[in-house]
């Protein structure tokens, strides 16, 4: 089995008891469109799903039986129990959790281990630290899936942290095994009931509803936020826009920059799409729409898009990026990039790097991004990438000082000849940044380390 499924796509069909999609013959299907897709093996929850998946697809199975116990919080094939009934079913392979947490009812993982070994089956070791991951070799597991336990993008075998937000007094109301599924819910600061998701009759439907937070789910949300906002800016500077082709020779350093970062993360979330890495795109997606272009280009381009002559060439870059980073960003949010893309249209319904062409109506349909490798510029991501740092170190000085914010302090940089050429370019953008005076960079820099940064008002000449 393991030849036969190395290197290629293994898709998990599961749903449990109190979930839509919990059936027999709704996981066949699943598993039949998963074949047709370019699946190499299926993993199914419960004997039942097995069996179907089996009689169907014919591909190769990893088995697990998913059951809580009260003693323990492991709950993928806990026990011999759940074993045993992956044995009856026709798995090649059983999955374990082989994390360092404590078993239910006393089990041993290596015990277990050699049970399914007994049987002529292989073991795949559900574990979320490298140390785990020795120990299951040791047990003998044939497979290690590397997997954070209640962290994992990769697979449905998910451990969200998950509460209830009362909808009366906004308290955090912790969700255990025994009120994870109640219709109805006392909040333990208000008194007040309010009703879940699985509400169902009248009388509970009435109650107010208790939204599920986590979070997991508040990093999504601010990550959109960041998103709307910096669009949202972006389409407010657009007053005069006339689109045009852009012009490498006219672009400033930042706008190489950002565009040769632009082509690399697209570079990377299409070979990371192409190879089924889906967590591999979203956090590079992440990286660079918050971290480089919400918080770092924009932030950047301020003061361009108020100079009447700089800024036809920035609103273009600005435009240009975001309609990238909206495209590739759809298979992932794609409710928020639908709705900024519309809105979009009415600001710039024709625009274009290289050519200009109208937007589609619908973001759904517009092309996948091109890489264009031209754009690409090591160097230019070397100087930013040092700019940051050092842009971050004087922030983290002007903190520990208690600088005010629109106070402006001088600073020198200690460092090699070959990063003093890479910031000397970059001395006016740590002003418009960081309201701060870059005096010298170089190996001659000599500290001050005995004396305190100190400054005075904007309306003097800052020390």
């Amino acid at each position: 089995m393991l030849d036969e499924v190395r290197g290629k796509l293994i898709v998990s069909c599961q749903a449990l008891e109190d979930e839509p999609l919990f059936g027999a013959e709704i996981m066949r299907r699943m598993a039949l469109a998963a074949k047709e897709g370019g699946a190499a093996a299926i993993r199914a929850q419960s004997a039942a799903d097995i069996r179907e998946i089996k009689r169907t697809t014919g591909l190769p199975i990893i088995g697990l039986v998913k059951r809580n116990y009260e003693d323990s919080d492991i709950y993928i094939t806990p026990t011999a129990r759940e074993i045993d009934e992956l044995l009856d079913a026709p798995c090649e392979m059983i999955a374990l959790d082989m994390t360092a947490r404590k078993r239910p009812q006393g089990e041993d993982a290596a015990r277990l281990v050699a049970r399914v070994h007994e049987a002529g089956r292989l073991v795949l070791a559900d574990i979320s630290t490298f140390d785990e991951g020795v120990a299951a070799e040791k047990f003998g597991a044939d497979a290690l899936r590397f997997a954070l336990v209640y962290l994992t993008t990769d697979s449905q075998d998910v451990r969200l942290s998950l509460d209830f937000e009362c909808p009366y007094c906004g308290a955090v109301i912790e969700q255990t095994k025994k009120n994870r599924t109640q219709h109805v819910v006392e909040c333990q600061k208000c008194k007040k009931s309010f009703s879940t998701q699985w509400a169902d009759t009248p009388e509970e439907k009435a109650l107010p509803l208790g939204p599920v937070v986590g979070e997991r789910f508040e990093v999504a949300r601010n990550f959109c936020n960041k998103l709307w906002n910096a669009s949202r800016f972006v389409m407010i500077n657009l007053e005069g826009f006339q689109p045009r082709p852009i012009d490498v020779n006219e672009l400033y350093v930042e706008d190489r920059w950002i565009l040769s970062r632009l082509t690399s993360v697209s570079k990377r979330v299409t070979e990371s799409l192409e190879q089924y890495k889906f967590s591999d795109a979203a956090r590079a997606l992440y990286d660079f729409a918050w971290d480089e272009f919400c918080s770092f280009y924009v932030e950047i381009s301020k003061a361009r898009l108020f100079d009447p002559e700089r800024r036809g060439l920035v609103q273009n870059v600005l435009i240009n990026v975001l309609d990238a980073l909206l495209r590739l960003l759809h298979p992932i949010t794609p409710f928020v990039t639908e709705e900024v893309w519309r809105r979009l249209a009415d600001f710039a319904p024709v625009r274009g790097m290289k050519e200009l062409c109208a937007a589609t109506e619908s973001i759904a349909v517009a092309p996948w991004p091109t890489v264009e490798e031209t754009w690409i510029d090591p160097n230019i991501e070397a100087q930013f990438a040092q700019f940051q740092e050092a842009l971050r170190c004087v922030r983290d000085a002007r903190a520990r000082q208690n600088v005010p914010p629109r106070t402006d302090v001088n600073f020198a940089i200690k460092c090699s000849a070959e990063i003093a050429e890479l910031l000397r370019p970059m001395s006016e953008y740590f002003k418009s940044m960081a309201c701060s005076i870059a005096t010298e960079f170089g190996p001659n820099v000599v500290p001050r380390t005995q004396q305190p940064l100190r400054w005075k008002s904007t309306s003097t000449s800052p020390t």
